[in-house]
């Protein structure tokens, strides 16, 4: 069973609300906020439906590209030696090279929040595990090398 709708690639969440006796919505996979209500399951399906109607309608008059769903899956493009050495540790750590750049994905993403300013690319090692990696998010610490940052960090 699953508490989930989808319509035109967009899905949501339903859940009941029993302080408002109604089903409630919420579409999810984009930033947009989209909720919806019913009092039974035509009712909040009909609901959905002409909510993403709207959304989509109130994007084209406003000139605005809607958001699309992310699906969780794209290609990248990291160069040969880049793909051999992520693919060789991830074997050594005993994990897919798809779980490797999921974590290190996720890792980049939950350590440092949303980007503020400008972003700096630096290549260097990776450290003996993704748990120990350190990236800096003040613009002074940027100005230091990746390794006297870990050892900063350690001490």
């Amino acid at each position: 069973m699953s508490d989930n709708i989808e319509y035109k690639s967009y899905k949501a969440k339903i859940a009941y609300s029993l302080e408002d006796d109604l089903l409630v919505g919420k579409v999810i996979d984009v930033d947009s906020l989209i909720l919806f209500s019913g009092s039974s399951l035509d009712e909040i399906k009909a609901e959905f439906k002409l909510a993403i109607d709207s959304y989509l309608e109130d994007c084209k008059e406003q000139g605005i590209e809607p958001e699309k769903p992310f699906k969780g899956s794209f290609n990248v493009r990291v160069g040969c030696d880049a793909h051999r050495k992520a693919a060789t540790t991830a074997k050594a750590w005993g994990i897919s090279l798809n779980e490797f750049v999921r974590v290190a994905i996720e890792q980049a993403v939950d350590r440092h929040g949303p980007a503020v300013g400008s972003v700096t690319v630096a290549r260097t090692n990776v450290v003996a595990a993704l748990d120990q990696a350190y990236i800096p998010t003040k613009p002074e610490a940027f100005r230091r090398s990746p390794q006297a940052l870990y050892e900063a960090r350690r001490h």
